[in-house]
């Protein structure tokens, strides 16, 4: 936008040179035109920033509109019915680990079964039996 070139201050201190007539009419129409200019200036900046207001409050509505209505959904939820039951959720781990370790270590099911019958005298945790590492049960003999 042009640049405001006149203040208040500067209209009310303005003071025109007087000829044998009375003022110098070409500084005072210059002076005018000046404050036209300024005025058309005010009218452009005041227009553009009305619309750019009503813009914005539009805007700003729009957005607590979507705003209120995730706030209504979230209060409402019911986050209980998702849950799932902890046995689930550990089956869902130890499925997830098996397949993991399988394709880690490259074995199907039956190659498991026939590593384990290739190693009978392997002893594997039995979470039946008595912890292996309880010190309770046993005393060490070292």
């Amino acid at each position: 936008m042009d640049e405001i070139k006149l203040s208040p201050k500067k209209i009310v201190d303005k003071r025109f040179k007087v000829s044998m007539q009375g003022y110098n009419r070409k500084e005072v129409d210059a002076f005018l035109d000046q404050v036209i200019q300024d005025y058309e200036n005010y009218e452009k900046k005041l227009a553009a920033l009305q619309s750019e207001n009503e813009r914005l409050t539009k805007q700003n509505q729009q957005v607590a509109a979507a705003t209120a209505t995730p706030k209504n959904d979230f209060a409402n939820a019911n986050f209980g019915s998702d849950m799932p039951t902890p046995g689930t959720t550990n089956y869902d781990i130890l499925k997830r680990l098996s397949n993991l370790e399988r394709h880690v270590f490259g074995q199907t099911e039956g190659n498991a079964k026939e590593s384990l019958n290739k190693y009978p005298q392997t002893n594997f945790l039995d979470i039946n039996k008595q912890n292996p590492l309880d010190d309770t049960t046993e005393t060490s003999k070292f």
